[in-house]
């Protein structure tokens, strides 16, 4: 019995390592209306879309109101950004004799744009 389960958790533990190994699986776990910058091959400008859905061989974007798909062999690289995170408030409080002060501070900054696909060399 218990080489049974040991032989299960063998295999699990293969199969999540090649989900990790294949690049393009962060492309498929991204959420839909996600920030992307896609570079394609032979070119330096990026294009700017929302992630709408992605297969083994398409990435499917909506680019200026148009929904269209960009092969996967096309693209260089995919950098995403991050949804904002919720609003952080801090207040201060500070009072001198017949005087007080308040103060709020919001900050609703998202993080910078992370690469989620490389292309992997040729070989």
């Amino acid at each position: 019995m218990w080489k049974t389960a040991a032989l299960l958790l063998a295999v699990s533990f293969a199969l999540a390592a090649d989900n990790e190994a294949d690049p393009w699986e962060k492309v498929k776990n991204l959420k839909t209306g996600s920030d992307l910058r896609i570079y394609k091959t032979g070119v330096t400008e990026p294009i700017k879309a929302k992630s709408v859905d992605v297969t083994e061989r398409k990435l499917m974007v909506i680019i200026k109101n148009a929904e269209t798909a960009i092969n996967k062999a096309e693209i260089d690289h995919v950098d995403y950004q991050p949804p904002p995170g919720k609003a952080v408030t801090s207040k201060t409080y500070s009072s001198e004799g017949d005087s007080a002060s308040f103060s709020i501070n919001r900050s609703n900054s998202r993080d910078g744009w992370q690469t989620v696909y490389q292309r992997t060399p040729a070989k």
